[in-house]
């Protein structure tokens, strides 16, 4: 047992020192400083790989690079950062291993109302005893990362060194902080994004699968070369692709791009990367939103990324309205449970009322979490509350004003003094008030069942069950605004079978983690690139399809760990290699101007994409050849420009590649 224990925490050392966090925290001011850092270490990335670890070590150096450039231009800036001052700081008990040099801090509430630090998970921020100006001010330099912030002003961060404290250094009291010599913070940058890609390329448990078909392009089979007879769509599965394609008008190149990424998918003995070509004007993001919902149709389950937020939210809004448009106006949210969209509610834009919440994972957690409590599951007791009122509404009516009688009662009593009646309300504005307060919040819980739970959770047949209840809900609003009497009540016989049948909805109490079960039974899930390694396979089970957004704009290291997604077989990479490529933060690139250093970088190709190389090698991409943007002339035109230049790509490509060997 004591030798598990060992292994354990020699395993996780291994993985604190192998960390990004740990690089940053061996780096000197002089290191971070120090453009030729990595200069000897970054070589250029090849066209073809011999094994998954030299693919996913060459990219190590770029990112390292890339990091501290990004650490060096934030000490530059330094007068400009956010700076917070230290209320205190109190040492954590490491939970794994003793090495961990674990804080937890509190800022100092100032009260201002100009920008002020807002900690957030993945923070590299500098602490030091003087408010820093230059960076002269950061020596000796001290490092925290913040791992985790649950409150504005508290943060849980690992240090690069240990903090000091009066034991070690007395002084003053005046100076006295918590018992800490760190008095202030300043904020440096967030690497979550760099911190997902280090580990993607560290992971060694990840599916490796298709990482090992894009070694070479040659090691792929495209949908022609394929000899599995499951490429070709079955008689249902071809009826729904058809009728969704013929709703959504496509030309003749849109629909061959999406029947021939939906054969792909259907391939079950080899993996491939499709390719499609859509320069601006072609329809590109209609082609995307029509092919996933295809693919929702087909229960396909797909992770769809794209480079940025931006990118992300525009594609799921497309998919989002072409659900709407081919759904029931009755319930035009229903199926939307098998559909997730992850990631941060800032940084998306997502705020209150907006559309996208129907499918943001952590507004689905949070509705669900609150309608199955497992203190009380709210909406049965909602509706069990409203069938027990409409079918005893004479006795609720008799026991509310003998309960208001008696406060008067025991008031008259108390303060020895008549005081002002107490206004019993009629039985028709008891009925009315009731009645709408607890019909309101049910309608507003069964809209939120059947767009937040998957299908398989929730039949259409009990969604029409739903439907029928809010319209007879109606019905008793609109008939309790003309009667009023208890025998026009009585009359009213409201006793509706539709309700009693939505008892039968499942309850949720068995599943601990509300999240992992959105995303596992999602079958379209939305996220960033980066977002994807958070995707692990205990969080989000096996997927079929992944489908990339604007891949021309993506640094093939940060397509690592979409690519690593347990069970994935098949891919397709959407963009246009001849738009501007990812960006590097590299100041290579940003003194170009002063001296031919960016030559260097060109030749690293840190920033070229896996779209872009399996063009290069030569790897067959389907054209989206209709401009829609242009005059029909000038459409044509451009589309023949299209075609040359793919040909061109193919030919230059070809002689260079017989000049080589």
């Amino acid at each position: 047992m004591n030798n598990l224990l060992i292994e354990r925490r020699r395993a996780m050392e291994k993985k604190e020192k192998s960390s990004l966090a740990e690089r940053l925290f061996s780096w000197s001011i002089k290191d971070i400083l120090n453009r030729d850092l990595y200069k000897h270490q970054i070589k250029t990335i090849p066209d073809r790989f011999r094994s998954a670890e030299e693919y996913r070590q060459c990219f190590v150096p770029h990112l390292l690079e890339e990091t501290r450039t990004e650490l060096s231009s934030c000490f530059k800036s330094l007068s400009r950062s956010l700076v917070f001052q230290i209320h205190s700081v109190k040492t954590m008990e490491a939970s794994g291993s003793s090495s961990e040099k674990l804080y937890e801090i509190t800022l100092k509430d100032t009260g201002a109302i100009s920008a002020k630090y807002q900690p957030k998970c993945g923070d590299v921020i500098a602490l030091t005893k003087e408010k820093p100006r230059r960076i002269d001010d950061l020596n000796p330099l001290l490092l925290a990362y913040v791992f985790s912030s649950n409150d504005e002003l508290i943060l849980s961060v690992r240090s690069s060194r240990a903090i000091p404290n009066l034991h070690e250094y007395p002084i003053p009291s005046y100076q006295l902080n918590g018992g800490h010599l760190i008095c202030f913070g300043v904020f440096l940058m967030n690497s979550t994004t760099n911190t997902r890609i280090w580990n993607a390329l560290h992971n060694e448990d990840a599916n490796s699968s298709l990482i090992k078909s894009v070694l070479q392009e040659n090691s792929l089979v495209t949908t022609e070369q394929c000899v599995c007879n499951r490429t070709e769509l079955a008689g249902s599965d071809y009826a729904r692709v058809s009728a969704v394609i013929s709703s959504a008008t496509l030309n003749t190149s849109q629909e061959a791009a999406v029947l021939g990424c939906i054969k792909t998918r259907n391939c079950s003995h080899e993996k491939s990367v499709k390719l499609i070509w859509g320069p601006p004007g072609t329809g590109k993001t209609k082609t995307v939103a029509t092919l996933l919902y295809s693919l929702l149709k087909q229960k396909c389950r797909t992770v769809v990324c794209a480079p940025t937020n931006t990118a992300i939210v525009e594609v799921t809004s497309r998919l989002l309205s072409l659900f709407k448009e081919n759904s029931s106006s009755e319930h035009s949210t229903y199926g939307l449970g098998n559909v997730v969209l992850s990631g941060n509610r800032d940084r998306m834009g997502i705020k209150k009322n907006h559309p996208l919440l129907d499918v943001f994972l952590d507004e689905r957690i949070g509705k669900l979490g609150h309608l199955f409590s497992p203190s009380s599951s709210v909406w049965k007791q909602r509706l069990e509350s409203l069938i027990n009122f409409l079918e005893n509404t004479e006795a609720k009516y008799e026991r509310y004003v003998d309960e208001l009688e008696e406060v008067e009662r025991m008031k008259e009593e108390t303060e020895k003094k008549k005081k002002e009646a107490v206004k019993i309300p009629t039985f028709g504005e008891f009925v009315r008030k009731k009645f709408d307060s607890l019909s309101e919040e049910l309608k507003t819980n069964m809209v939120a069942l059947y767009t937040h739970l998957p299908k398989s959770y929730i039949s259409s047949e009990q969604v029409r069950y739903m439907t029928a209840a809010r319209q007879a809900l109606d019905r008793v609003r609109y008939f309790l605004q003309e009667n009023s009497s208890r025998s026009d009540f009585n009359k009213g016989s409201f006793k509706f079978d539709c309700f009693n049948r939505l008892i039968s909805v499942p309850d949720l109490l068995e599943s601990k983690n509300i999240g992992a079960f959105c995303l596992q039974n999602a079958y379209l899930i939305f996220c960033t690139a980066s977002g994807a390694a958070e995707m692990s396979a205990e969080r989000t089970g096996s997927v079929d399809l992944l489908v990339v957004d604007e891949a021309a704009q993506l640094k093939e290291c940060e397509s690592v760990a979409a690519l690593q997604l347990s069970g994935l077989r098949h891919a397709v990479l959407i963009g246009d290699e001849l738009q501007l490529p990812a960006m590097v933060q590299s100041e290579l690139v940003l003194t170009m101007v002063l001296c031919n250093l960016w030559q260097i970088c060109e030749k690293a190709k840190f920033g070229r994409s896996l779209f872009e190389r399996f063009v290069l090698l030569g790897h067959n991409k389907h054209l989206l050849n209709v401009q829609y943007r242009m005059h029909l002339i000038r459409s044509k035109i451009v589309s023949s420009i299209n075609l040359c230049i793919l040909m061109n790509h193919l030919e230059n490509y070809n002689r260079n590649d017989t000049l080589i060997t």
